[in-house]
């Protein structure tokens, strides 16, 4: 089955709602163009550069750039240099056409050269999420994870998004929309000051869970909100919902399967991880954690991970050691020293 690469899809899927022609720079004839058509680029509209030479490519970008009549001008690289990418930048500036460099490699060594630095306005990297499943029959739409890797004047950022529509258009996906976490993060936009959540408990209203802040004044699990709001009387309260948690959490553990196809939710907070036949695939089980904890942090989701040879060991560091790593044979010893609440 033809389709259209991912890091292709996303430039295409924006100039489809552009008017005029696109000039699209490559060195090889692998262009599909039924699969623009489908996210909105129709082929008639697409001007097709071969060079057959990877140095021809950039500087047919910069020509086409100069053409104001274009929607815009997409080339498809393995390196942009510095200088070359500030002489594409100075040249989409005084034309007003927007330039997309997509970076391609065939072997190693041209990977290794997608690191070097250049004057690019904004790099993003683009992969595939896995789609939930679907209730109807056929390939449900593909899940996007965008990455904002550099920005200027601003901070790096990720969104999980359904793929290009019809008419090259990106959604988040309804599911993630309508998360628990969502309604916190616009809480915690509208005041900068500490936030928990609360629960009935019985005839009392106790809190279920503090952010940091919180907790560096004295605020902790159990105690009531009218407790709570008399040392903070500006704290920010935000009932629980525990379906929609629970939900949520087995959409993180859905999301956890890249690590390993053993994944079991642990309600109300954790997930059980077996990565014995997994973690060689990052290179290790520490690479692994800190892929998965630096992952979890860009979608603005607090975690501490552990890895130990029991699960009772593991739950039991996560969440009151500050180690991540337990070898082989010491999970007693590493229980032992646990410093627990009173």
């Amino acid at each position: 089955m033809n389709t259209l690469g991912l890091p292709l899809s996303s430039p295409a899927g924006i100039l489809a709602r552009l008017p005029g022609p696109v000039l699209w720079c490559l060195r090889t004839r692998d262009l599909f163009a039924p699969a623009l058509c489908r996210i909105g680029l129709h082929p008639d509209r697409v001007i097709y550069c071969e060079t057959w030479n990877e140095r021809d490519v950039l500087p047919a970008m910069e020509e086409g750039l100069r053409c104001k009549g274009l929607a815009g001008v997409v080339g498809e690289a393995t390196r942009l240099s510095l200088t070359a990418s500030r002489r594409l930048q100075l040249t989409a500036g005084e034309t007003g056409v927007s330039a997309f460099v997509i970076r391609r490699w065939r072997n190693i060594k041209e990977k290794e050269a997608a690191g070097e630095p250049n004057a690019a306005c904004t790099r993003w990297r683009i992969a595939p999420h896995p789609s939930p499943p679907s209730e109807f029959d056929g390939l449900p739409r593909q899940y996007w994870r965008i990455e904002l890797l550099r920005v200027r004047g601003g901070e790096p950022r990720s969104w999980i998004v359904e793929g290009c529509d019809a008419q090259g258009s990106l959604a988040v996906p309804a599911s993630l929309a309508k998360r628990p976490t969502a309604t916190y993060e616009r809480e915690l936009a509208r005041a900068d000051r500490p936030i928990v959540t609360a629960v009935m408990h019985g005839q009392r209203r106790v809190l279920a869970s503090v952010d940091e802040a919180a907790e560096r004044v004295g605020l902790a699990c159990g105690m009531t909100v009218t407790h709570a709001q008399s040392l903070i009387p500006d704290l920010n309260v935000v009932n629980t919902t525990p379906d929609q948690d629970e939900a949520a959490l087995l959409r993180l553990a859905l999301w956890c399967v890249k690590y390993s196809p053993l994944v079991t939710p642990d309600p109300p907070d954790g997930i059980f991880i077996d990565v014995a036949g997994s973690a060689h695939l990052f290179q290790g089980e520490a690479t692994l954690l800190n892929d998965l904890c630096k992952r979890l942090t860009a979608e603005g989701i607090t975690a501490k991970a552990a890895l130990a040879d029991t699960p009772g060991c593991a739950w039991a560091v996560a969440r009151f050691s500050d180690e991540t790593l337990i070898s082989q044979g010491r999970s007693s010893e590493a229980i032992a020293s646990l410093r627990l609440p009173p």
